[in-house]
């Protein structure tokens, strides 16, 4: 939040570095390593990057860019080199803290007894705050969300540690999962 006040705050600051205050639109590209092999695609690299130099050139104080990526890794540098892409936001798995923010915002509640367990589940699995956000809307009851939410959680994890399982049997000489044997 400070950083949002920080921000509107700020204006003469980036009109003097030359950097965008006020923006009058977003242009959101998303899974940007996958929608676009670079590989298998008519676009270039060097195309993708003078559509995206030629964007900000012609719109420079009006637009923000948004690339959304789940694999950063898999995209060239010279896309996300610094001023090109002025800000990385990695977005997580929720976490309490997360949680905090989002049943306060859902449903205005800073405690609960069900809290403790959703603690402990928020810590072993891996589930996004847009997920957990779905749960804290099902219904009005908070305790009928809370509840669906550590069911969630639960599911998510019987079926992590079922993958894991799988896992550890595939890694034994000689010995197949279920799904292998299916195949053979």
């Amino acid at each position: 939040m400070d950083d949002l006040i920080s921000f509107s705050k700020s204006e003469d600051y980036y009109r003097g570095t030359g950097r965008v205050w006020k923006r009058g639109s977003i242009v959101v590209i998303e899974d940007i390593d996958s929608a676009l092999n670079l590989k298998t695609s008519k676009v270039t690299l060097c195309g993708l990057l003078d559509f995206v130099d030629g964007l900000w050139s012609a719109y420079r104080g009006e637009r923000l860019y948004v690339f959304t990526t789940n694999h950063v890794e898999k995209l060239d540098q010279s896309l996300i080199r610094k001023g090109r892409m002025d800000k990385k936001i990695e977005l997580s798995y929720c976490n309490f803290e997360a949680f905090k923010v989002l049943v306060w915002n859902y449903l205005n509640l800073d405690s609960h007894p069900l809290f403790p367990e959703i603690i402990e589940l928020l810590a072993e699995v891996e589930m996004t705050p847009a997920d957990v956000a779905e749960h804290l809307t099902a219904e009005k009851d908070a305790g009928i969300c809370l509840e669906g939410l550590i069911s969630g959680l639960r599911e998510k994890k019987l079926a992590s540690e079922g993958t894991k399982s799988s896992e550890k049997t595939n890694d034994q000489p000689g010995k197949c999962s279920d799904d292998e044997w299916l195949q053979m």
